[in-house]
């Protein structure tokens, strides 16, 4: 996935001049948007659609970093979000992760570095550094991590729910299911429903 729009949300200033500068140098004629706050970042989102991948410190005054996940989440963007923090809290990462976050970036991340973690999500990886890698073996299953509103369609799937079931049942848009179930074939290796559903029965999802 090539990348023509970013949003980087942080209450540093200098922080957003130096990714500023690190988009511009390393990827020719992307459009950066800058935001020090959540609620500026929401209004810049309302008023790009075009915004490609976001980028997000989750220690913020006022609404943070979770909370601002929630709300995404709420009006359904389907834009990949990183997270990149100084801190890394185990807890603050897992529930990311599970609220759909693609990723994990040190703010000590060199630019070579935090320009390979980029390019890990851009092709639809979840990105986690090595040394806490064990967060995605430990809350996913078998080492396969799907978010809890992934999971919900993953179980819709396996109970024979068409597309258009499974919006109308998580009261979501066809085009938000297309896009978990592309997202939940990616990380299982699956190729159909079928294979699907024969491997999240294999991994134990909903074992009891």
């Amino acid at each position: 996935m090539s990348i023509k729009s970013v949003l980087i949300v942080d209450d540093h200033g200098l922080f957003l001049e130096g990714m500023s500068a690190f988009f511009e140098q390393h990827y020719r004629g992307v459009d950066v948007h800058v935001a020090n706050n959540a609620t500026k970042a929401l209004d810049l989102l309302s008023e790009n659609k075009n915004i490609d991948l976001i980028l997000l410190d989750l220690a913020m005054p006022g609404i943070d970093g979770q909370e601002f996940l929630n709300t995404i989440n709420r009006k359904h963007y389907l834009i990949p979000l990183i997270i990149v923090s100084g801190s890394e809290n185990s807890n603050q990462v897992k529930n990311a992760l599970t609220k759909g976050a693609m990723g994990f970036i040190p703010k000590a991340y060199s630019g070579e570095q935090m320009k390979a973690a980029v390019q890990r999500v851009l092709d639809g990886h979840i990105y986690l550094p090595e040394e806490i890698q064990y967060l995605v073996e430990s809350d996913g299953v078998n080492g396969v991590f799907l978010s809890d509103r992934q999971v919900e369609v993953l179980k819709l799937i396996c109970n024979g729910l068409s597309n258009k079931q499974i919006a109308y049942q998580l009261k979501i848009s066809e085009a938000t299911v297309k896009t978990h179930i592309s997202n939940i074939f990616r990380e299982l290796g699956a190729h159909s429903r079928m294979d699907c559903a024969r491997k999240a029965e294999e991994l134990g999802y909903f074992s009891s």
